[in-house]
């Protein structure tokens, strides 16, 4: 989603709103409530892809990370490579003492403080410490995901000063689970034109809700070379963390 997608998306936002749809929304409630009861699940495990291609399309290089989370014997949440390959080659050594190296879109490391300008996606629209950051637009159009039917709505989020996060969501509309979303960021840095975040969720037998698929896709003239970046993470076998010790 480039620059002047991002700015007609605003202006969509706002015409959406003049139109008269509605700017509160039930099914939105019940998608905070979800992250209120299910967001501190952690993946068990997670597969990371991330290729760069040149500015014709072509492959410069592929790399694949296959991530174990669990309890370690201290108690606290710990996670470890257990097995990284690049362009084919088997780096696993390397990438377990050099894990930030690669990281797709900067950042990686977890803090929504970092001045990395796209650390304002690591706060979820469905945070309920986030609602009163959050204008969310109920557009009355729905559509069916993979058999479900869902209600698509509109959201803006201020994540520190001028930055903000403008994207779509498709809300089940039974049960308000998201279902899917699509996100990009404003303003975009310098030598980014094309970013967009696209994330996909599942609701398991037990009804409880998490991601399982995360898409970055961003495009631009990196040290003056054109490059595009697709980045995919596939997440599975949840499990709740353990609980923070009393004090």
């Amino acid at each position: 989603m480039n620059r002047v997608v991002v700015r007609i998306t605003c202006m969509a936002f706002m015409l959406v709103v003049s139109a008269g749809a509605a700017i509160s929304s039930e099914l939105w409630d019940r998608a905070v409530d979800l992250y209120d009861a299910y967001g501190d699940l952690l993946p068990g495990r997670m597969n990371v892809q991330f290729d760069q291609y040149n500015g014709r399309g072509g492959l410069v290089s592929s790399e694949r990370r296959e991530i174990a989370v669990d309890v370690g014997s201290s108690g606290e949440v710990e996670s470890r490579i257990t097995y990284a390959s690049k362009n084919g080659e088997d780096i696993t050594e390397k990438r377990r003492n050099d894990t930030v190296s690669g990281a797709p879109f900067g950042g990686g490391g977890g803090d929504e403080q970092s001045d990395s300008p796209f650390a304002g996606l690591q706060k979820s629209p469905f945070d309920p410490s986030e609602q009163v950051r959050v204008t969310v637009i109920d557009t009355g159009r729905s559509e069916t995901i993979g058999g479900v039917r869902t209600r698509i709505h509109l959201f803006q989020q201020s994540t520190g000063g001028e930055n903000m996060t403008t994207g779509t969501v498709w809300l089940a509309e039974e049960t308000g689970a998201p279902v899917k979303l699509t996100a990009s960021i404003e303003p975009l840095p310098g030598f980014i034109d094309v970013f967009q975040m696209i994330q996909t969720f599942e609701t398991d037998s037990e009804g409880r809700w998490y991601m399982t698929r995360m898409e970055f896709v961003g495009e631009g003239n990196i040290l003056f070379v054109r490059r595009r970046l697709e980045s995919e993470l596939e997440f599975s076998e949840y499990f709740l963390p353990p609980p923070e010790p009393l004090h």
